[in-house]
Formats: structure tokens, C-alpha cells, sequence
């Protein structure tokens, strides 16, 4: 429909300039201007066109790597599944097989998906601080620079410390899941939600003053923000871990889920975060140094898994 648009309207155009004025200069600087504008349209044309043919190819290839088993009765493969053949039925997904088999995608995908969110959300916690280093001449040496962006600096190695924590976490939760529910998918999501907002919250940490010691003003919504979004994180995590232990159809057939003391760590983590926050709103002196509670992690959570497993008969 666009270049037929196009066409009419050059058409147009080269009718009138020759007309009112036949034979003049302006007649071949119309005529490029009309071949320039022909080329663009169907360049764009084209374009869309190739990127249409890329996608219906790329759908096909992860359609044919996850489609289902065919009957032995009968060993032709049919055309909507056929490598290299991008149909209607294969970008949609509406194919017999496609709408008979359960939708259960496997964790893979998933686990490559959440790695890449975490890699991104870890390398922008960095930029609060590349935006200052513009003003870093005018400030004075390295040690002035460094002392005046102390806060930040700490705000950054304190949340890349923790997004690695938790990473390493949900690396060890989805080592042993082979195939991932509605559930387990949308927590996962809303875990990677809390990553990529703590660069936020790392950001306004870093930049504004949560406890001012002469007016004794204290931001009490800023240190909830940013030990909150760690609890609920943790608490994702642990919430997770109880979904994988209570579904073993989520579970490697060969490498199933059977310490808990993954489980028993996100657990602590959780009401170590929670305490931190509410003795920070309590105590404003002391407001993010409370995240020191962490180090019982440890302890806290053997203590868990003591109390969780069932005594062993004599």
C-alpha cells in the first residue's frame, strides 16, 4: 500500500513539473528526487521483507528443536515442520502438535534469559560512577575524588557483593530443574524485577544522605527501599526453592534436589533482611550499618535445617 501511495504521488508530481514548465532545469532535479524516493520505498519494503523471512526461519528452527516426537507409523516429517520451511502455522505456534503438547518450556532458556538480566543490572550499577569521572579533574587528585564519592563507591561494591550472592543462589536452585511451571516462571520474573530495580535503589543510596547528624533528618523510605527490594529478593528465592522441592516434574531425572540447605540459607537470608530493615526505621544512627547481620546467615541457617529434618530412627 506505501508504494503504491508512492508511486501515485511521484507520478504526480513528474506530470506537473513537466507540465508548467516543459524542458527546464527542474524537470531532472524532479526526476531524482523521484528516483530517490522509489528506492527508499522499496529499500523499505525490502527490508521488512528480509527481517519477515529471518523471523519466519528463526520460528520454524526453534519449533522443529521443540517439537514433540512424530508416530513411527508413518516417517514423513510433515511440512510445517520441516527445517528451513517459515509458515503461517509454525510462527504461530497453531499446529497440531504445537496446541496438543503441554506447554512446559524447558529451564534452560530460562536460566540463560535470567543470567543475561543479571549481567546487565550488575554492569549498571557502575554508571553513577563513570558519570562523575568528567568532574574527576576539577575536584583534585585521586584521593579527593575517591573520598568525595565514598558513599557511592561503597553503595556499589555493597550491592555487586549482593546481586552475586544472590545470583550464585538461584544458579544452585535451577541446577537440578529440567522443565519449569507457570508458577516457577512467574517468580522468576518477579525475582529479575528486583534485580534490575536494586541498580535504582544502589543509585539513590549512593547519591543522597540517609541520616543527616545536625538536623537529624532520616530517610526512612530510602533505606526501606533499598533493604526491602534485597528482602523481597530473598524471599523470591526461598519461595522458589519450595516450589522446585514440592513439584518433581520440575526435577533432573538424574540430579534431583535433595540437600536443603539452599533452601534453609534463602530462608535466613530472608529474616536477616526483614530485621535489618526494621532495626534501621528503629534506629537511625545506625540505619544501613544493620545489613552487618548477614554474617549469621551462616549460623542461622544450620540452626533451620536442624529444626526442618526429622530426627533419624534409632
Amino acid at each position: 500500500a506505501s508504494i503504491r501511495m508512492y508511486s501515485f504521488g511521484l507520478s504526480t508530481l513528474r506530470d506537473q513539473s513537466n507540465h508548467r514548465q516543459p524542458g527546464s532545469a527542474r524537470v531532472p532535479s524532479v526526476n531524482s528526487r523521484v528516483n530517490s524516493m522509489k528506492s527508499s520505498a522499496y529499500s523499505g519494503f525490502t527490508s521488512h521483507f528480509t527481517v519477515m523471512v529471518i523471523m519466519g526461519i528463526v520460528c520454524t528452527r526453534f519449533e522443529a528443536l521443540g517439537s514433540p516426537t512424530f508416530s513411527p507409523r508413518d516417517n514423513v516429517v510433515p511440512r510445517a515442520h520441516r527445517p528451513g520451511w517459515p509458515t503461517l502455522l509454525t510462527m504461530t505456534g497453531n499446529t497440531p502438535a504445537a496446541s496438543n503438547r503441554p506447554r512446559v518450556p524447558p529451564a534452560e532458556r530460562l536460566v540463560f534469559f535470567t543470567d543475561a538480566v543479571v549481567a546487565i543490572a550488575m554492569t549498571l550499577l557502575i554508571l553513577p560512577l563513570m558519570e562523575s569521572i568528567g568532574d574527576a579533574p576539577d575536584e583534585g587528585d585521586t584521593l579527593h575524588w575517591l573520598g568525595a564519592h565514598r558513599s557511592q563507591l561503597v553503595s556499589f561494591v555493597l550491592s555487586f557483593v549482593i546481586i552475586s550472592v544472590f545470583w550464585r543462589a538461584h544458579h544452585r536452585l535451577f541446577e537440578h530443574v529440567a522443565t519449569v511451571t507457570q508458577g516457577l516462571f512467574v517468580l522468576d520474573f518477579c525475582w529479575m524485577f528486583t534485580v534490575v530495580w536494586l541498580p535504582i535503589a544502589t543509585a539513590l543510596t549512593g547519591a543522597m544522605r540517609t541520616f543527616d547528624p545536625e538536623s537529624r533528618a532520616y530517610d526512612r523510605t530510602l533505606v526501606l527501599l533499598y533493604i526491602g527490594t534485597l528482602a523481597v529478593n530473598s524471599l523470591l528465592l526461598y519461595v522458589m526453592s519450595v516450589v522446585v522441592r514440592r513439584t518433581p516434574a520440575t526435577w533432573r531425572p538424574d540430579d534431583p534436589p535433595t540437600r536443603r540447605m539452599g533452601e534453609a540459607v534463602n530462608l535466613s537470608m530472608t529474616i536477616l533482611f526483614s530485621l535489618a530493615a526494621v532495626l534501621a526505621l528503629l534506629f537511625p544512627a545506625i540505619n544501613m550499618a544493620t545489613m552487618l547481620l548477614l554474617f549469621f546467615t551462616g549460623p542461622l541457617a544450620n540452626l533451620l535445617l536442624r529444626r526442618s529434618t526429622p530426627p533419624s530412627a534409632p
